[in-house]
């Protein structure tokens, strides 16, 4: 008679416990990598807004005009160009318009923002806005890593659950 050898059940037991105390291991490490990257991906993300919309306004002289959150201001496509300019628009000077990396909404605006108001000039305020965020601990870390790491000062504001990011003043289309 043949004798099979096979695991008994508390060797399954102990590998299960091994995989399962290696995987609580593991994940905190996983979940941090994924942080990490989503903030590098939007700090990335806000300087490519930023040096478009200096672009754009290089080339047509005008900043674009707030057009609605979640939605291509005239970086992308040249539909929402006014006439008059289109002549003078090289772009497009983004690929697409994102989602922002936590599934939330990025939003270019310009409006009269007084901490963003450092020419004197009220209402030509020009920022891109990323809505949605989870915990405000990663808005005070891309502030410390893009600009002085204030919610109150600089360049990047933020409150709740919106981070604000200044990109320039002057006119809009």
């Amino acid at each position: 008679m043949l004798k099979r050898r096979s695991f008994t059940l508390i060797e399954l037991m102990v590998v299960v416990a091994v995989i399962g105390i290696l995987a609580a291991m593991l994940v905190p490490g996983v979940s941090n990598l994924i942080e990490k990257a989503r903030i590098a991906r939007a700090e990335s993300e806000l300087k490519n807004f930023q040096t478009a919309c200096a672009a754009v306004y290089a080339d047509v002289g005008y900043y674009p005009r707030d057009v609605g959150p979640n939605t291509d201001p005239g970086l992308v496509s040249i539909a929402r160009v006014p006439a008059s300019l289109r002549s003078n628009w090289n772009g497009p000077y983004l690929r697409r318009w994102p989602l922002n990396p936590w599934g939330g909404r990025y939003d270019y605006q310009g409006w009269n923002y007084a901490p963003f108001n450092f020419d004197g000039t009220a209402g030509n305020e020009n920022l891109i806005s990323i809505y949605d965020f989870p915990q405000p601990t990663i808005q005070s870390k891309i502030d410390s890593e893009l600009d002085d790491g204030s919610a109150t000062s600089g360049t990047i504001r933020y409150g709740g659950s919106v981070l604000h990011y200044y990109i320039g003043e002057g006119i809009r289309w």
